[in-house]
């Protein structure tokens, strides 16, 4: 049960002193009893369950436990490649057997503080810890192979890119084509940041045309994305989830309409790296997710209005489109998304959630209103989660459950060859997916499959031209 929902943001503009996350994340939590109209609601919180932000702090939920003064809270620590939806998953169940009345689930950034200061030449705010978390989560298994960390293949923008090079492959898009179509998608959604008041990159009318091209203030990250492609993840906020139990909200004053109830809380912990997987325009795990979602809900996703899918980068949300039978032509986002709303760097499935919750309230009468769906990626397309807010509860309660079995069946896999810095894309067989970066080295990217049906990466030094035409060039030659 969703009662309350807090945010803290600080835009440090030189009237501001620089702020540090634990601090905004006692703002956010006093927020979100605020909500419930009752602050008094913060002394009975039994648990804080939070993700690890960008400043890596250890045990960020122990310095707000220690801020907020309640010693008995039990501890959670999400580290990075951990779903968000777990630990709402975990809220929620803790509540539904009995373990826990009222639970936080909290993200905190202070990137933006910490930027500022550097440029500044002063010294951020340190970053507060606790004593160790009483729970901690670390992700399990491979999280990149070994290829594609000996090819330095290992900035998020270059393995999205060629996700989505694989997809484009796989339609029959050209470069220049998939240019076009990412920068739509993006255009769309920075039309609905400009509508959110709160979101933190509005105001700067991204067209498809200029954000297709490259320019000093739009660099060329990995083709097809350029700067404004990529998540803006430079920000100071928090977000906090109030979790309880109906009994604990209405003792408390909250006020029936108020209530929000799970419906689905779903993730996979088992992921596959990017040269791993035998489709690379597929990510099944969404698709096994979506599934098990609608059987769940006896309604198609699609007919969902309220949709908030993990924006990170074009090819994040293109390929759950796909995999959840989403409109590709539509817009799935209520805040404008990772680049134009602001992307925390590990809570903006939170974030997400705090407006999804205000537009659940205000109600839509017509039903479709009346639930909300919102997604999670949690690395490189490899560990994902899915969940769905309703206004009433569901008859046979909230679905949570961790499908990596199912996930793991659904995903088929490929043997990576070892690294080769000798292999020309030309020698490396059938390409599948290929990028050209920019900045100061320029590289190719390329994952291909020979006669064996062996995987390899590839990575070779690129001309400074015109990125489309270079990658054009090089697929054409290559076959």
């Amino acid at each position: 049960m969703l009662v309350g929902v807090g945010e803290a943001r600080n835009r440090p503009d030189g009237r501001e002193s620089p702020t540090d996350s634990t601090s905004l994340a006692v703002a956010a939590s006093h927020a979100a009893a605020g909500d419930l109209e009752s602050l008094s609601v913060l002394d009975s919180i039994d648990a804080i369950l939070m993700t690890v932000g960008s400043d890596d702090a250890p045990d960020p939920a122990g310095a707000l436990r220690e801020a907020l003064g309640l010693p008995g809270a039990h501890t959670v620590v999400a580290a990075i490649g951990i779903p968000q939806q777990r630990l709402v998953g975990s809220a929620v169940l803790a509540v539904e057997c009995g373990d826990a009345d009222a639970v936080l689930v909290v993200g905190s950034e202070a990137k933006a503080s910490s930027l500022s200061a550097r440029r500044a030449g002063v010294e951020a705010p340190a970053a507060r810890s606790g004593p160790g978390a009483d729970q901690p989560l670390a992700p399990q298994g491979e999280f990149m192979a070994d290829a594609e960390v000996s090819a330095m293949l290992w900035d998020p923008v270059a393995q999205y890119a060629l996700i989505d090079s694989a997809l484009a492959e796989v339609e029959g898009r050209s470069p220049a084509r998939l240019r076009t179509d990412v920068s739509e998608l993006w255009a769309r959604f920075d039309a609905v940041a400009g509508t959110n008041p709160d979101a933190a990159f509005a105001g700067r009318t991204h067209t498809a045309e200029s954000l297709a091209t490259s320019t000093e203030e739009n660099r060329l990250l990995a083709f097809p994305y350029n700067k404004w492609h990529s998540t803006q993840w430079a920000l100071d906020h928090a977000a906090v989830l109030l979790i309880c139990s109906e009994d604990f909200a209405l003792r408390h004053g909250a006020s029936a309409d108020q209530l929000l109830h799970p419906q689905v809380a779903l993730d996979s912990s088992w992921g596959l790296t990017l040269s791993r997987r035998q489709q690379m325009h597929r990510w099944p795990a969404m698709a096994v997710m979506g599934e098990v979602a609608q059987e769940h809900l006896g309604i198609a996703l699609a007919e969902l209005e309220l949709t908030e899918l993990y924006s990170c980068f074009p090819a994040a949300v293109r390929l759950q489109q796909r995999e959840l039978g989403l409109p590709t032509d539509g817009t799935p986002t209520v805040t404008g998304g990772m680049a134009f709303a602001g992307g925390p760097f590990n809570h903006f499935t939170y974030m997400a959630t705090a407006e999804l919750a205000r537009r659940l309230r205000a109600g839509g009468g017509n039903g479709a209103a009346e639930l909300a769906l919102l997604t999670t990626v949690s690395g490189l397309l490899t560990k994902g989660g899915l969940m769905v807010w309703g206004r009433d509860p569901h008859p046979e309660g909230a679905l949570v459950a961790d499908l990596s079995a199912e996930v793991r069946m659904a995903t088929g896999q490929v043997e990576v060859a070892e690294f080769d810095p000798d292999l020309a894309i030309e020698d490396a067989g059938t390409v599948l997916a290929a990028t050209v970066t920019g900045g100061f080295d320029p590289k190719l990217y390329a994952i291909a499959d020979d006669a064996a049906g062996i995987r390899h990466v590839v990575s070779e030094p690129v001309p400074d031209d015109d990125p489309a035409e270079v990658l054009a060039d090089i697929l054409d030659a290559a076959g």
